[in-house]
């Protein structure tokens, strides 16, 4: 048994605002939406067995802090990936998903077969962030102009 989080972990501020706890609960009961979530998805991380970490380093609300600081938390095997692209998967662009997707596939395996993981652990956001690939979502890919 493992994770893979590919989502956002926000946290109460950061909530869209529904009005009250009644809208909440019916948009968990009729729809199985979480819109307040709470922290008991992470609560134990530390005991977990394994788990994989994929964010964009550039979101609007929380950047990567909060993944981080829940990398730092779990005590099993732990890969994070941060790609240069906003939070969403969908918005990466098709180098990082296909690097997203064949670094979670490799780390499942490494981790079925008890093998180590391939990354170094990080000790620092700034390590973490430095260690993400050169690979720029479309639309922020960098520019540079010439000298005069």
């Amino acid at each position: 048994m493992g994770a893979v989080l590919l989502a956002s972990m926000p946290i109460a501020p950061f909530s869209p605002p529904l009005g009250n706890l009644a809208d909440e609960a019916a948009l968990r009961q009729i729809d199985h939406i979480v819109f307040q979530p709470t922290s008991e998805p992470l609560a134990g991380i530390g005991s977990w067995p394994a788990v994989f970490f994929g964010k964009g380093l550039w979101d609007e609300y929380e950047g990567p802090f909060l993944t981080f600081n829940a990398y730092l938390r779990a005590h099993g095997p732990k890969q994070l990936l941060f790609v240069r692209g906003p939070h969403s998967e969908n918005e990466w662009g098709p180098a990082n998903v296909a690097l997203m997707q064949d670094s979670v596939a490799r780390f499942a395996v490494d981790v079925v077969l008890g093998q180590p993981a391939g990354q170094p652990p990080f000790q620092t956001l700034k390590e973490a962030i430095a260690a993400s690939p050169p690979i720029w979502e479309y639309s922020t890919q960098p520019t540079f102009e010439s000298s005069p």
